[in-house]
């Protein structure tokens, strides 16, 4: 696999993920899709987890990077559906600007604890040490996002409403003309 391919794809799953988000809103719900999204992405994280060990190969790393990517890329689109959920009109904006000044500070502030977590123990290392220590890392730092991911099915599950169900209407019969 090359480097062009290998960040193609799993992009393109994102992409195809948040393109469908806002159909599983719609059919199953924004609970339902968030947190269904969150454990998908979990499941990638921990598969990526395991996968990733000094002999191991780019094939071992699919199912994780599809999973993952799948889940990204509904969670990304349903987070902008429940920021603006409820909003009046005029605030969309307001609510869309919080959503995504949270979304990059909370992708810097996690990129710079899980290098943190990804090199501890990394110093004065040379050779195969510091080719397994690194895997190590890498694999240590997979399961830290895939706790802070059940975190986040957590707060989805407790906290993100559930809407009530619609009442059912009758529909009033129609006859045909020929």
């Amino acid at each position: 696999m090359q480097t062009g391919a290998g960040f193609l794809i799993p992009t393109a799953i994102v992409v195809a993920g948040s393109t469908a988000a806002g159909q599983f809103v719609t059919r199953f719900g924004l609970k339902r899709t968030l947190v269904a999204a969150l454990a998908i992405g979990a499941l990638g994280a921990v598969l990526l987890g395991l996968a990733s060990s000094p002999d191991g190969s780019y094939v071992d790393l699919i199912p994780g990077l599809v999973a993952l990517s799948i889940g990204d890329g509904v969670v990304f689109t349903a987070m902008f559906i429940a920021a603006a959920t409820g909003v009046a009109d005029r605030d969309q904006g307001t609510a869309s600007g919080i959503a995504s000044t949270g979304s990059g500070v909370g992708a810097a502030v996690g990129l710079a604890i899980l290098v943190l977590v990804a090199t501890a123990g990394l110093d004065d290392l040379t050779g195969e040490r510091l080719r397994v220590a690194t895997a190590e890392g890498i694999s240590t730092t997979l399961f830290v996002v895939a706790g802070g991911i059940v975190a986040m099915l957590l707060v989805a599950a407790t906290r993100c409403p559930t809407p009530p169900a619609p009442e059912a209407t009758p529909v009033p019969r129609q006859w045909r003309r020929c």
